[in-house]
């Protein structure tokens, strides 16, 4: 018999068997195998995304098992409208918003095939939308409450050292994990919370200038009424771990009770594995796929309602491997006798790891760059601040020139990427810079504001190879306390350099310039020069500063002296005050020391009037100046002093002002006065008669007392100090109200003081012995 039939006859007697043990009865199907359930640990993540731009944001999730993942689900948490999810592809998702701002999502992830398995977990995925790729983090805060005790936290003291909190406002919408309940004010910067239950509560917030986002956490320990908490403390890991290293992080040393057993109760990190392994010994592990630096917010509790929150610093170093493979490029300069350096581009791996801010990440197409590789394209102002930190600056057209023609083709000849054009250091307009292209040297346009363009920098690593440079000089104009300031840009080779955008700095902030500010951003005119204004706010000597680029600061003394000469009222020259007494105590006469203020009336109370008659002022701006110094037995307890802006009269009357708030002004609108309460310590500020605009509580009882008051660009301001240095910070600051002062027609100035003749006045001899005042538009 063949061997086909043989196997034909066993396949039929087979059948025969099958069929007969199933004869009579329905057929019976094979039940399906029983999934198998995995453990899957989510990360909560922190990424960020640019503005108008559809982004990719990639979610981390572990399992024991070699079971391949997938999204299951994204569900916004926050403003849906705005946070448009696109499609889901495996383990990630597709982004687009249209306003700058945080995204909240939740995800989940379970196992691609749902047959042979099951399971699910989710985390929260946090976006900041940003103009640029800037820094989106801000460092993690921890708190400590009880339950029953509501708490605020200030952001602007809390971040004071890690962000400018004068530009950055903090989101109203923020969320809070755990029972607690929190709100935020974007005026002030403040988050409240309030406790629900023990344990630790995690609050979400986000800040943003108007153009960059960063997002925030604060971790909030909540323990009982009658417990002492434990007491967790800040530890940062030595050294760095490698890209997805597995490390135990020991906590022992770090947390403390003076009662109790302290437990490890849990961990939470952004963008990383952390997983406790000892709740008792105070141990987990960690581990992170994304370099730089990692802050693991740790939770430790008593057993009896105590707990407390720390943080763990750690750093993840990249794969150096995938970083970039491309080099610095160092080549001898005939120009200067010397070699000059220039940076390699950053590769977005290199500027992620670093935190370096920049516009967009361009990929290599391997014919103009490194097959693969993503490098980084910045902003002009980003551009300028990285070579500050690189020490360096950016290149000039001739520098370029001098590579390009040794090295021809930089990808060719140095794999660097060229596909897109360079910033140079050289500006063709107002708006425009110049952009060099690595293939073959050739320039184009860029738009300082808008254009992005990849980066080298020169390096300032010799005396030979100089920055930009800034010649200052200044003018300050007859009788008045504005100098007209000159200023002349030259570039590293010592050549004018035209449209470059500069800026001006009152480093003390002791005056102002054409802008009615402290700062001002300028553009360098065609020739290489700019003027400005700078108008003196303090009567004291100040640095003023030019940066030219990022590390490009010159500066020059500027000296106070022509603008107190111009704007003194001289206080010892009796022919220059109309004066009247308004009460029955005499007036002392004018002397070497100046103008006697504040003493023991012969007859009666004293109040005296002194108008400045050599000149009226006009202007909208104004600052002012009074020294006062006790030339007595001992210093004045009682009485007010006050300085005015009046446009009654030149002549003062004795029906002006009165006993108690206001020693001279007019009883009219047409006056505006500042008033020093000797008795009540303070400073009050009047707009007309009878009409307080501010208060002030502030010591003024000293033997020397120096007083500014300006009023800048619709803002009044008043400062106090027990020296003739002008204060950073104003005691006292409102909106300026001229009342019925019309400061587009001629006004006065005067000072008038009032003091009760009684036992406080007895020793006391005060005098103004300087008063300054210039006004401007």
């Amino acid at each position: 018999m063949g061997t086909s039939m043989y196997k034909y006859l066993t396949l039929f007697i087979s059948s025969l068997f099958l069929f007969g043990c199933n004869s009579g009865s329905d057929p019976v199907s094979t039940p399906p195998e029983t999934p198998t359930e995995v453990l899957i640990n989510a990360e909560s993540l922190q990424d960020k995304a640019l503005l108008g731009t559809e982004g990719i944001i990639n979610v981390q999730a572990a399992t024991s098992s070699e079971v391949e993942l997938e999204l299951a689900s994204v569900t916004p948490m926050s403003d849906a409208s705005n946070c448009k999810i696109g499609t889901i592809d495996g383990m990630a998702f597709s982004l687009s918003v249209e306003q700058v701002g945080e995204c909240q999502f939740e995800y989940t992830v379970g196992p691609r095939d749902t047959e042979a398995f099951v399971g699910k977990a989710s985390a929260i995925a946090r976006v900041s939308v940003s103009e640029t790729a800037s820094d989106n983090t801000l460092p993690n805060l921890s708190e400590t409450t009880d339950r029953l005790t509501e708490i605020t936290i200030d952001l602007n003291a809390a971040l004071s050292g890690d962000l400018d909190t004068s530009s950055y406002v903090v989101s109203g919408d923020i969320s809070v994990l755990g029972t607690g309940s929190a709100t935020a004010e974007p005026s002030t910067n403040k988050i409240a919370f309030t406790p629900s239950e023990i344990g630790v509560d995690r609050v979400l917030y986000s800040m943003s200038d108007g153009s960059t986002t960063k997002l925030g956490t604060i971790d909030i320990a909540v323990s009982d009424t009658v417990n002492t908490p434990p007491v967790a403390e800040n530890k940062v890991l030595e050294g760095k771990l490698a890209k997805d290293m597995l490390a135990t992080i020991d906590l022992t040393d770090y947390v403390s009770d003076a009662e109790d057993v302290v437990l490890l109760d849990s961990v939470r990190a952004y963008n990383a594995e952390a997983n406790i392994t000892s709740q008792t010994e105070h141990t987990f592990t960690f581990k992170s796929s994304q370099p730089g630096p990692h802050e693991i917010a740790y939770t430790i509790t008593d057993g009896r309602g105590g707990y407390d929150v720390g943080q763990v610093y750690i750093e993840v170093e990249p794969d150096f491997d995938l970083v970039q493979d491309w080099e610095d490029i160092t080549i001898a300069d005939p120009t200067i006798g010397a070699d000059i350096t220039f940076t390699a581009p950053v590769s977005q791996v290199l500027a992620d790891y670093t935190n370096t801010s920049y516009s967009e990440a361009v990929m290599q197409d391997g014919v103009t760059g490194p097959q693969g590789s993503k490098v980084v394209t910045m902003s002009l102002e980003q551009a300028q601040s990285y070579c500050a930190t690189r020490n360096g600056r950016l290149p000039i057209q001739r520098e370029w020139s001098t590579l390009t023609a040794e090295h021809g083709n930089l990808f060719e000849s140095k794999n660097w990427p060229a596909n897109t054009s360079y910033w140079s250091g050289d500006m063709i307009s107002e708006s425009s810079g110049v952009g060099i292209m690595a293939t073959d040297g050739s320039s184009a346009e860029l738009n300082k504001t808008t254009s992005a363009a990849f980066v080298t920098c020169v390096l300032l690593d010799s005396e030979k190879v100089t920055d930009f440079k800034s010649l200052i000089n200044y003018t300050t104009r007859e009788f008045s306390n504005i100098s007209d300031v000159y200023i002349e840009i030259l570039d590293p080779d010592g050549a004018v350099a035209p449209y470059q955008d500069i800026t001006v700095l009152s480093e003390n902030s002791k005056g102002v310039f054409s802008n009615y500010e402290d700062q001002q951003i300028l553009t360098v005119q065609a020739d290489g020069t700019v003027n400005t204004t700078y108008t003196d706010l303090s009567f004291n000597d100040e640095i003023l500063s030019v940066t030219s680029s990022a590390l490009a600061v010159d500066s020059i003394v500027y000296r106070a002296e022509d603008a107190m000469d111009a704007s003194e009222l001289p206080v010892h020259d009796v022919s220059k005050w109309n004066r009247v007494a308004a009460e029955l105590g005499s007036l002392k006469p004018i002397d070497d020391i100046g103008i006697p203020s504040l003493y023991y009336g012969d007859s009666g109370s004293v109040r005296s009037i002194s108008v400045f008659n050599d000149r009226s002022f006009t202007g909208r701006n104004f600052i002012g100046y009074v020294k006062i110094e006790n030339h007595g037995e001992k210093d004045a307890i009682s009485g007010k002093l006050s300085f005015l802006v009046q446009q009654e009269s030149i002549t003062p009357q004795s029906s002006w002002g009165d006993v108690s708030y206001q020693p001279g002004s007019p009883h009219t609108t047409r006056a505006f006065e500042i008033v020093t309460n000797y008795w009540n310590s303070r400073t009050e500020v009047f707009a007309g008669y009878g009409n307080s605009m501010g208060i002030e509580n502030m010591d003024v009882k000293t033997h020397e007392r120096h007083i500014w008051f300006e009023n800048n660009n619709g803002q009044f301001l008043v400062y106090s100090s027990e020296s003739s240095q002008k204060p950073a910070e104003p005691a006292l600051e409102f909106p300026m109200n001229w009342a019925g002062i019309d400061p587009s027609k001629p006004y006065w100035v005067q000072v008038s003081s009032r003091i009760a003749r009684d036992s406080n006045s007895i020793g006391v001899l005060a005098y103004v012995t300087d008063a300054r005042f210039a006004s401007y538009n």
